[in-house]
């Protein structure tokens, strides 16, 4: 059984997701990108998260975003499971497309983790080996290195292969822009040094590490003409999923003090709860009890 983790309004958080056995099901093709911008643009709307950047690669997805609700699980499950259901139509995949476990999710502690969260999330398609630029691949959206500060906004469409007969809307707004609390805490100018700064330090980092193995860039037509059924190398399995990023060392220790303080509450609330006690309140950052149980939050009228 994994361990709970507190779930926070107004946190910034990284979310990533991978296909299930490696498939290349996510290979950014016109058709898969007009369906993931849909499918998190619906589900933001509807949980209340505000999107700062997302990537679109052949075997996974990154979204950096503001859980201004602390509403994510339900928006992750949302999202996926449309993404899923789209991708099964356009494809004709049978089984489950996503790979089987919790999905990982970092919140992200202090201004420095999240541009650094940014810049990786941004230059990811490079430091892959897929192009030596990212301003070369499709599957990026927000966080540009030449206008940090600048949001996206774009219409988009219902994809077909949802149906007509689709209870989703017809149209929602796609909207990316920068995090507002590193406007807040660095002001306008710092801020968009500190994004585009740690965008080109990612992309100088991973042009470097791929010079080390001489290897070519696959470049964007071989990305694009790959078979869906292309499975990418076993990645090492981590025996740690952590919970929190954070680069200042009193960031770290700040969250890894948060962590422990709700474990120890959230379990002493959990074990009066299954002696029968109804009316004990979980500590904040709860979510499960919360929103699938019911229970009261310390420090709330929920």
């Amino acid at each position: 059984m994994s361990k709970a983790r507190p779930v926070f309004a107004g946190d910034v958080v990284h979310i990533q997701r991978r296909t299930r056995r490696g498939y290349y099901f996510l290979i950014p093709r016109p058709r898969v990108i007009e369906l993931v911008r849909y499918c998190y643009a619906v589900a933001a709307k509807k949980y209340g998260l505000r999107l700062h950047a997302i990537c679109v690669m052949s075997t996974h997805v990154h979204v950096i975003a503001t859980d201004t609700e602390g509403r994510h699980p339900d928006f992750t499950a949302y999202a996926h499971r449309l993404i899923a259901l789209g991708l099964k139509r356009l494809y004709g995949i049978e089984g489950t497309v996503w790979k089987e476990g919790g999905v990982p999710v970092q919140r992200l502690i202090g201004h420095a983790a999240i541009t650094d969260a940014l810049g990786y999330v941004r230059v990811n398609p490079v430091a892959a080996g897929m192009v030596r630029d990212e301003a070369r691949y499709p599957g990026v959206l927000g966080a540009d290195e030449s206008a940090p500060l600048t949001s996206y906004k774009a219409e988009v469409c219902r994809p077909s292969c949802f149906g007509a007969k689709s209870h989703l809307p017809l149209t929602e707004e796609l909207e990316l822009g920068p995090p507002e609390c590193l406007l807040d805490e660095l002001g306008c100018d710092a801020a968009a040094s500190a994004i585009a700064e740690a965008i080109l330090r990612r992309r100088e980092e991973a042009q470097r590490e791929h010079r080390k193995r001489r290897r070519a860039y696959l470049g964007i037509r071989k990305v694009l003409r790959a078979n869906i059924w292309t499975r990418a190398g076993e990645l090492a399995r981590a025996e740690r999923k952590p919970t929190f990023k954070g680069v200042i060392a009193k960031a770290i220790r700040s969250a890894h003090e948060t962590l422990r303080r709700f474990r120890e509450a959230y379990a002493l609330a959990r074990a009066r709860f299954r002696s029968g006690e109804t009316d004990v309140q979980f500590p904040p950052g709860t979510y499960y009890m919360r929103w699938r149980v019911g229970c009261r939050i310390a420090g709330t009228r929920s």
